[in-house]
């Protein structure tokens, strides 16, 4: 304690001098200390001026960060509308698949159609050829029958004028008005018979219409037995009564 007592009134300014040693330490830290204080400061600049830069990094990262965020939202929005029109895309194609089945049934069932119709047709067609084979034959033999009914025609035509002049040559009075009764043979063809014969060549004669002439002809009715006759405006047979008066 005596020592530091010692050393303390040394430093006093009233003893008039001052140890050298003490002056140069000072000058000394003050030195150390300016050298220090203009570091620190140029160091400080330096990360003033990098916090700085970041701040600007930091604004066009945010700037950035904004633009990626609505290039994301864009995107994300794109991608939105490219699920639902994949999502339409693939109803409209099921559909499609839908309507291609129903069209696949449909084209089915018509070509089934098609072929039973064209064994159909097929069976129409042989039967087509077999009926026309068949008619061709009918006619074939419906001209042969009327070739073999033309020639007994003749034949019997032939064979009627034949034994009318016979007849003719037997009797020449008893038949002499035969011939004179052509209306007669007329009536003798209906439907569906043969062609009509000449009066010549059938015997007709009748034993009541014998003497009964009238312009060169017989007078007989034309009616048939039950056709209905209108009655006569008078009759000898039955007069009418008259009223005796009362």
């Amino acid at each position: 304690m005596a020592v530091i007592e010692m050393v303390r009134g040394s430093l006093r300014p009233g003893n008039g001098r001052s140890p050298p040693f003490v002056i140069i330490g000072l000058v000394i830290i003050i030195g150390i200390l300016g050298f220090n204080y203009w570091g620190l400061s140029t160091l400080n600049a330096d990360l003033v001026s990098q916090v700085k830069k970041f701040e600007k990094d930091i604004l066009k990262c945010s700037e950035e960060q904004k633009l990626l965020n609505d290039d994301t939202e864009s995107l994300r929005m794109a991608v939105q509308k490219s699920r639902d029109n994949n999502k339409e895309l693939e109803d409209i194609k099921e559909q499609h698949v839908a309507e291609i089945a129903d069209l696949k049934s449909q084209i089915k069932t018509v070509e089934e159609k098609l072929d039973e119709s064209t064994v159909a047709l097929d069976e129409k067609v042989k039967l087509e050829a077999e009926l026309e084979k068949q008619l061709k034959q009918l006619k074939e033999e419906n001209t042969q029958l009327h070739q073999e009914l033309n020639s007994e025609r003749l034949k019997a035509q032939e064979l009627a004028s034949a034994r009318q002049e016979a007849i003719h040559k037997q009797d020449p009075i008893k038949y002499s008005h035969g011939n004179k009764l052509p209306f007669l043979a007329r009536g003798l063809a209906t439907k569906g018979h043969l062609p009509t014969l000449s009066a010549g060549m059938v015997n007709h004669f009748n034993m009541g219409l014998v003497g009964l002439l009238g312009h060169n002809a017989p007078i007989i009715p034309y009616d048939p037995p039950d056709a209905i006759r209108n009655k006569p405006r008078f009759s000898v047979v039955d007069p009418p009564k008259q009223k005796l008066p009362a």
